[in-house]
């Protein structure tokens, strides 16, 4: 038996179809198949003693295909004093077609200050009252001394070992390659290897590279 298909025919049905569903409201794109979700991107934020402000980052999950949402950020008192060792802040964050946002908190940036912390804070916003908050609590340390410094090592084939001592503040490694330009470079940040050392193996390009370590802010 031949089946035989009239595609014009089959085209105009499902056409008037949509027309008809679409003008009783039936059928419409879903903006958000499934919450939003938002995080803080850690734990635990770090800044050197003397620091002027930190840089908080968020982190967006869409739920949609429009890729947009919003969420609440806060400051709170942990060891740290609001208007005393920082200006408190609390705002919206919006999201659209982004995954990443940052809010900053002015630090007093008094010299040598004991370490201190700031809770932040993320709650859903009215505009998207239903986000899932997978990491909604966050402390800031402020205060801290400088990072370790780094012990550089040759590696093989042609390779550089670099390393620091874990102080438990995760900081930033950074490359100054000096054949190429003037700006430092962030590579990574790395873990504590389990022995209480951070190492990187790095394969630099011709000429001299320089390396250090920074706090996030």
């Amino acid at each position: 038996m031949k089946k035989h298909i009239f595609s014009g025919g089959l085209q105009f049905c499902l056409s008037l179809t949509l027309l008809l569903a679409s003008a009783q409201g039936q059928i419409a794109p879903r903006d958000t198949v499934i919450p939003n979700q938002f995080e803080f991107t850690s734990a635990r934020y770090f800044v050197s003693n003397g620091a002027t402000n930190a840089v908080i980052t968020v982190r967006f999950f869409p739920g949609g295909r429009d890729w947009s949402g919003s969420v609440n950020y806060a400051t709170r008192d942990g060891t740290a004093i609001a208007n005393q060792d920082y200006t408190p802040v609390n705002s919206t964050l919006s999201f659209s077609g982004v995954a990443y946002r940052s809010f900053t908190v002015p630090l007093s940036g008094a010299p040598q200050q004991q370490p201190k912390t700031i809770l932040v804070v993320l709650t859903p916003s009215s505009f998207d009252a239903n986000a899932i908050l997978t990491r909604s609590n966050a402390a800031l340390n402020i205060n801290l001394p400088s990072p370790p410094n780094v012990d550089i090592s040759p590696g093989t084939n042609g390779t550089v070992i670099v390393s620091w001592p874990d102080d438990g503040t995760e900081p930033l490694l950074e490359k100054l390659q000096t054949s190429t330009g003037t700006n430092w470079d962030f590579i990574a940040s790395v873990p504590a290897d389990g022995n209480g050392r951070c190492v990187y193996t790095d394969v630099p390009s011709v000429g001299m590279a320089l390396y250090r370590l920074r706090r996030p802010q």
